[in-house]
């Protein structure tokens, strides 16, 4: 095995293994991961094997000392091939130890993608982290919910999905983000303080580049769009990345309705609907008032970790 620092050369050979994975999302590809190169120092790596690319590890330099796969993107680890084995994952994890303690990393942060992206099981990470001694330094509780499994929702969000359609609201696809895009930075300004993750120009380019992958769904009453869901998806999985609502549309059960179509219309391909994670500071605070909005559709827990660990403390010594 011959593990590879990615270069730009090796960009269409990066992309095929991730698409060829068991366990890669589209934010691996590098048209997406590139969207914020000026913000990430890229440190990723290929593994090649008899010839062929096996596995894929996004990362990126933290400091002098650090790596991370991967803080520019909902998760990182390792992006394996199906036909890899155990074994072979333990020599990938070697490989890339000693590569990265050979250039001075002493910190390596890790963010395992989570089980619900597994189109085959894939938690060998987690085992490696462990046998290399690696400390949890993160872990947020998100929400999913299984999109074909019968589901009784929580009285309130009935009530609400009820005020929704007798106030005719709408559910519908839009490609307008110029309308949406000032519910996402007036809600979050407003409730938490805070900005958007990404720009409304970064999210243009991205769905430029990923139409498949990045879709806007909408709630109106007429044109007026009065909630929407910016949306993920990689199968198995349907993301919502982004869902806010105006004034008008939470008190008309606007988000309500849009989440209860999107469960019986553009979701039913996928296996999970995935609201996301309703912590703050690495887990330390649960956002309990959103959390209860997320599980009144039926939506039950997954963690969504962050481990730290020092590539020198190699303990593989089995036989």
């Amino acid at each position: 095995m011959e593990l590879v620092p990615f270069d730009p050369s090796l960009a269409d050979s990066w992309d095929q293994t991730v698409r060829d994975s068991r366990n890669g999302h589209f934010q691996f590809l590098r048209s997406y991961m590139d969207y914020h190169a000026d913000r990430f120092e890229d440190a990723s790596y290929l593994l090649r094997n008899k010839g062929r690319w096996v596995a894929a590890v996004p990362g990126h330099s933290i400091g002098a000392d650090g790596w991370a796969s991967h803080r520019g993107l909902s998760y990182g680890g390792l992006v394996l091939a199906p036909e890899l084995q155990t074994p072979d994952v333990i020599e990938l994890f070697r490989l890339l130890n000693r590569d990265l303690a050979s250039h001075g990393i002493r910190r390596a942060f890790w963010r395992p993608i989570p089980w619900i992206h597994h189109r085959e099981p894939s938690e060998e990470l987690l085992y490696l982290l462990h046998r290399q001694g690696a400390r949890l330094v993160a872990r947020n509780l998100s929400t999913v919910v299984d999109v074909h499994a019968h589901r009784e929702f929580q009285r309130l969000r009935r009530r609400r999905i009820r005020t929704a359609l007798e106030a005719d609201l709408q559910c519908r696809s839009t490609d307008d983000l110029d309308s949406f895009w000032p519910l996402v930075e007036t809600r979050l300004e407003a409730k938490y303080g805070l900005h958007p993750v990404h720009t409304l120009d970064e999210i243009r380019l991205l769905r430029e580049r990923h139409p498949e992958h990045i879709r806007l769904y909408g709630a109106f009453a007429g044109d007026d769009l009065r909630a929407g869901c910016l949306v993920y998806l990689s199968d198995p999985v349907f993301h919502l990345q982004y869902l806010h609502s105006s004034e008008e549309g939470r008190e008309s059960g606007a988000p309500d309705l849009l989440v209860d179509w999107m469960l019986k219309e553009p979701a039913t391909p996928y296996r999970w609907l995935h609201f996301g994670h309703s912590c703050e500071r690495g887990g330390a605070f649960l956002n309990a008032p959103l959390l209860f909005f997320k599980e009144g559709f039926g939506g039950r827990p997954v963690v969504i970790d962050e481990w730290e660990c020092d590539p020198e403390a190699e303990r593989f010594d089995d036989g």
